[in-house]
């Protein structure tokens, strides 16, 4: 995972940490550690971040500008392979996360059934849908913030 903080940095997903790369130096400072196997990384114009889990816990995890944990989203566990009744908000392994310019966190599960998932800026469940078999991703246009795309298969956007 890999995202944009400022003209000079990048925040990284490296092992269980989640890094703030300065570009033209090299520095790097950890904004979090003992992540989940960290995948997806974004941010929003508040300076929230977000960072979807693998591992075990398959929890979005947020963080404020200063890095201090605020409260995950999800379901610890996420999802089970059998699905008795269905929670939008138990999530299987999120490749992809995008803020739009109202602040909704969208994003892309890279299990199975392809799922897209639209959370409020308070992580309430607003939508979800699920797209073609191929893998997939999401993300913001971002010289049109109202605009939010998603891949349809593994050859690039449609």
């Amino acid at each position: 995972g890999i995202c944009a903080w400022d003209e000079k940095s990048i925040l990284v997903c490296s092992k269980d940490q989640l890094l703030r790369l300065e570009v033209p130096s090299g520095k790097q400072q950890i904004i979090a550690q003992g992540l989940d196997h960290p995948r997806a990384v974004t941010r929003d114009a508040q300076g929230t971040i977000y960072v979807s889990e693998w591992g075990q816990s398959q929890l979005i995890r947020r963080f404020d500008a200063q890095g201090k944990r605020l409260q995950p989203w999800g379901m610890p566990g996420g999802r089970p392979r059998t699905v008795l009744q269905y929670n939008p908000l138990q999530l299987q392994d999120v490749r992809s996360l995008t803020i739009d310019a109202r602040g909704r966190l969208w994003g892309a599960e890279a299990a199975h059934l392809r799922r897209f998932f639209c959370l409020s800026p308070e992580g309430k469940w607003l939508e979800d849908f699920y797209g073609p078999v191929g893998y997939v991703s999401v993300g913001a246009d971002l010289d049109d913030l109202t605009t939010v795309y998603h891949q349809a298969n593994s050859h690039g956007p449609d």
